[in-house]
């Protein structure tokens, strides 16, 4: 408030100021005069047409920009590393991401517009305020700029991955000078995997919050698909690493670079038969009265299976004697029987089971006329009982061309499971059980998509151009050589994400609606706490 003298000098009041106390004070300084009544406030110039304008278009805008800058600048901040390690930059992850920011948001420009942004965007200031209090906990916990960007970016980044455009606002706080995390956070089934060529994503590495999270950014358009690729790629190494050790167990040929699928299950049945038939080929066989008894047995019990034994197995035996190319005529004749009946109805299923069991006995009694071949065939017996597990999964992914998830292939291994009431099974003791089920929990049962997908995406790019960046940038933040390149750093010196994981403040998640189930709560004293304290840090 103004009042202003006849002189022409003016006297400033706080607003709200009583009348009286300015009239004393103006009389007071004039001497006794009679002061000019306090001049009426200015009428308010922000009431003009470009002002009004920018209150109603340019927040739009800025937040139509910043909901493409997030995901942009987030992939871009998690490519620092990468860059970092190849020498193409000496940024900090968080510079890079407030660069991108900057450099993609739009901002008001107009007072009017700057204000109307003011409103819209407090709740995402606060968001942000909150995630760069979790970024900052993270490194006070050990852990590197890079994870705090990582979290920060995934918490700004959460209205998006709900469809809750333009709430993330990004912000300008850079994460820099702090000490990685500690050695030996790797898990021995994370080690176990990557032993046996399995490259794996961050949030595969990571425990099953950061898992989760992941996979929730594979709802940004075209950049997600490419997340939920390399997951599936894991998942098609990991189908090669099984195929590969049964063809080790057997001393076969190792599957080549280009074979996956089907194509890869049709080299390793083709390595079988050519690993039995040379092992075979130097045994001699004998009817003994162990076999004798133990085929009698399978024909009472399963009348339907009597002319097969009698005519494919009993009958080649020529004075109760069999060469090698006798023994793999058996043995090869039981193996189609067996799985052309297994199609079959009930009583067609119940004689393939009995035809097993005399292919089984039939290798018993080989490997007690060939003693000093008997471990060389129990490994390819090893090795075909692996394989044949893996084909029955694979025609449960009939959508994969062949490949199959751990979900599937514990389906296989239970069905396979010869125990009465499949107690080994269910007391996790079935042959390949633990390896699957480990399987299952690092690499979860995501698939790589058969081609329909990348069609689809292609069409986005060319209607909603600005899906583009972050597609390119995804692709290049989890191709092959990056993740690679990820992985070794992480097995070399920990995963990152553990300090991250940590810390990361729950509820900041839960109040959007992410975190709905018990696998993603903060254990008590640790993301609990930790968002409880700053929480009211912001509050303050």
């Amino acid at each position: 408030m103004k009042a202003q003298l006849a002189d022409g000098r003016v006297l400033e009041f706080p607003d709200g100021t009583d009348p009286k106390v300015v009239q004393a004070t103006v009389k007071k300084v004039m001497g006794g005069g009679k002061p000019l009544s306090p001049t009426p406030p200015a009428e308010n110039s922000n009431l003009t047409v470009g002002n009004l304008a920018g209150a109603a278009l340019e927040p739009a805008v800025s937040m139509l920009t910043g909901a493409v800058a997030q995901p942009v600048s987030g992939i871009a901040g998690l490519l620092t590393p990468l860059a970092r390690a190849t020498g193409l930059t000496d940024k900090d992850a968080a510079d890079v991401v407030r660069e991108w920011q900057q450099a993609l948001t739009y901002q008001p420009k107009t007072e009017g517009g700057k204000t109307a942004m003011e409103a819209f965007t407090y709740l995402p200031a606060k968001l942000h305020d909150l995630a760069v209090a979790a970024g900052e906990r993270v490194q006070e916990r050990g852990g590197s700029a890079e994870e705090a960007t990582f979290i920060q970016t995934l918490i700004e980044g959460v209205p998006q991955l709900l469809g809750a455009k333009g709430l993330g606002k990004a912000s300008a706080k850079a994460s820099t000078g702090v000490p990685r995390i500690r050695k030996g956070a790797v898990s021995p089934e994370i080690r176990e995997l990557a032993n046996q060529g399995v490259t794996m994503t961050p949030g595969q590495r990571g425990n099953r919050m950061l898992n989760a999270m992941e996979q929730k950014l594979t709802s940004i358009p075209l950049a997600g698909d490419t997340v939920k690729g390399a997951r599936g790629k894991s998942i098609e190494q990991w189908n090669r690493a099984r195929l590969n050790d049964a063809l080790k167990d057997a001393s076969g040929k190792p599957l080549p670079e280009n074979r996956t699928g089907r194509d890869a299950l049709f080299h390793v049945e083709q390595e079988m038969k050519r690993r039995y038939g040379e092992v075979l080929g130097k045994m001699q066989g004998t009817l003994d009265t162990s076999l004798q008894t133990s085929l009698d047995a399978l024909k009472q019990a399963t009348p339907g299976a009597a002319e097969i034994l009698d005519e494919q197995v009993i009958a080649k035996f020529k004075n109760g004697k069999v060469d090698g190319e006798g023994i793999k005529e058996i043995q090869d004749t039981l193996r189609t029987e067996a799985n052309d009946h297994r199609r079959g109805n009930y009583q067609d299923r119940k004689i393939a089971r009995s035809l097993d069991k005399a292919r089984s006995e039939v290798s018993s009694m080989l490997k007690r006329e060939n003693p000093h071949l008997a471990p060389e065939l129990e490994a390819v017996d090893r090795g075909y009982a692996k394989f044949d597990t893996a084909a029955l999964a694979s025609r449960y992914g009939k959508k994969t061309g062949g490949i199959y998830t751990p979900a599937q292939a514990l389906r296989a291994i239970e069905r396979k499971d010869p125990s009465k009431g499949k107690r080994r099974f269910a007391t996790g003791k079935a042959a390949g059980q633990p390896e699957a089920e480990m399987a299952e929990r690092v690499l979860g049962n995501t698939v790589p998509d058969s081609g329909t997908a990348g069609r689809v995406l292609l069409a986005d790019v060319l209607t909603h151009p600005h899906y583009l960046p972050p597609a390119i940038l995804g692709s290049l933040a989890y191709s092959q050589p990056a993740l690679k390149l990820l992985q070794r750093a992480a097995l070399a010196k920990g995963i990152p994400g553990t300090a991250a994981a940590t810390a990361l403040p729950i509820g900041a998640i839960d109040q959007y609606g992410i975190a709905q189930s018990d696998q993603f709560r903060a254990p008590v004293g640790t993301g609990a706490e930790i968002f409880s304290q700053t929480a009211e840090g912001i509050g303050r």
